[in-house]
């Protein structure tokens, strides 16, 4: 089923060979602005799938771009996609998360000490 809220897939030809610096940039821009997708999480407890996608949002200074678009994806065990949505309130990739009792963690830096940030879903 496609999605309806974000790409399902990258799009668009990109050169395998560039002749200078500029063109490989340009090439390499094609790319990174598409939107990219995590591996597939499972959850035993609701016996489904999840799995992120994110597009970088461009920046001026391409050094600061970090913040994405951060979209939600969910499948059945079969992977057929019954649910998606964009995460407005997250601007950034989710660090190696896992499933543990039902809840999403995903590690985070909280003052150069390692912490995790839990969330619930409530659909």
């Amino acid at each position: 089923m496609p999605s309806p809220i974000s790409f399902t897939q990258k799009s668009g030809e990109i050169k395998n060979e560039v002749g200078d610096e500029n063109e490989f940039y340009a090439e390499w821009a094609k790319f990174k602005y598409q939107v990219g997708f995590d591996k597939f999480l499972w959850d035993d407890q609701r016996e489904q799938y999840f799995r992120f996608g994110y597009q970088l949002i461009p920046q001026e200074d391409p050094k600061l771009e970090k913040k994405s678009e951060v979209f939600l994806f969910v499948y059945d065990k079969n992977l057929n996609l019954i649910g998606e949505t964009q995460l407005d309130n997250v601007e950034y990739r989710f660090e190696s998360p896992f499933f543990k009792d039902g809840k999403l963690w995903s590690y985070v830096n909280v003052e150069d000490e390692l912490g995790f940030a839990v969330f619930t879903f409530d659909f």
